[in-house]
């Protein structure tokens, strides 16, 4: 059975950007900032890792940001069963799934110097136990492909770049899969965020 909080994530958040935008543009002389981002994630104790999309919005006066972001990190495998159903690692390289993790945060900032920053950052999110549907939107949020997270982060901008350290924990009753196997709630980033011109 398909779990549709995914669907009801992307709702909340499609209704507080069309709110946070229709307040902000009844203020006078205020902006909004949209920062697109691009970077690599890896989790460590896992060994994966991959490309990490986002999007990061705020007032340009603001402490407080939100975030969109999509990390996608292709998972190799070298396991080989043959005819006997024997499990070798042996065998060649090959794509077995793609983890998506999925994350929408809140965040608050903190300037301590020209440029550069701290930002303390929780949000909801959808962990993807690796998608053998290689990212097939209706299995992307299916309860045997993943589950739900609260998500609590830190960013360090010391220059053009911005570090990121991430926990997930997962809900009550959620975060593992049939075989009792459970993605590694410790994530680490590098991104680059594009600045407005």
């Amino acid at each position: 059975m398909k779990n549709i909080f995914g669907l009801k994530l992307f709702a909340v958040s499609l209704v507080i950007l069309f709110k946070s935008q229709t307040l902000f543009s009844q203020t006078t002389n205020d902006k909004i900032v949209l920062l697109p981002q691009l970077g690599v994630t890896v989790i460590p104790i896992d060994n994966n890792g991959g490309l990490a999309l986002g999007l990061k919005i705020k007032k340009s006066d603001c402490n407080l940001e939100f975030s969109f972001r999509n990390d996608i990190m292709p998972v190799w495998s070298r396991r080989n069963i043959d005819t006997l159903g024997i499990i070798s690692y042996t065998g060649p390289m090959y794509l077995s799934k793609i983890m998506m993790n999925n994350y929408f945060d809140f965040w608050y900032s903190w300037q301590y110097s020209e440029k550069r920053y701290f930002l303390f950052g929780a949000g909801f999110s959808w962990l993807s136990d690796g998608d053998t549907g290689y990212g097939t939107p209706a299995r992307r949020y299916s309860k045997d492909n993943g589950f739900p997270a609260i998500s609590t982060s830190i960013q360090w901008k010391p220059s053009w770049f911005i570090l990121e350290a991430r926990a997930n924990l997962s809900l009550p009753g959620e975060g593992t899969d049939l075989s009792g196997i459970c993605q590694s709630s410790f994530v680490l980033s590098f991104i680059y965020e594009f600045l407005p011109k």
